[in-house]
């Protein structure tokens, strides 16, 4: 009631609670599977309602149907966490873990560039 809120993920992830007796039975995917934890962790869809998409691209759907800007970046890969709705066409820029390369100043571009500075 403060306003106060917080978010987790990357924990871990079952759709339901289970019990060691129980859970090899409830469990809709391999607890065991760090691949598998992992691509669950980033859709943060326990029940396939949103298939294909993560947590991170859903939420940047919503910024867009409330009219902001949204540009995601990932460092080195695409990842299924800002994955969206497919019909947004939204692209996700990628960069090197190294840093952006930077500009090549080519002596063609000095009198456009200056123009463009004056």
């Amino acid at each position: 009631n403060d306003g106060n809120g917080a978010f987790l993920a990357n924990f871990g992830h079952l759709f339901k609670p289970v019990t060691k007796k129980d859970w090899l039975f409830e469990t809709r995917t391999d607890l065991f599977s760090h691949y598998k934890m992992n691509q669950d962790a980033q859709r943060v869809d326990a029940f396939q309602e949103q298939s294909r998409t993560g947590v991170l691209g859903r939420l940047l759907d919503t910024m867009e149907k409330k009219g902001m800007a949204v540009s995601p970046i990932s460092i080195n890969t695409l990842t299924v966490m800002l994955d969206g709705k497919p019909e947004t066409g939204r692209l996700v820029d990628i960069l090197p873990s190294n840093g952006a390369r930077g500009f090549i100043f080519r002596r063609i571009f000095e009198e456009t560039i200056i123009d463009l500075n004056s």
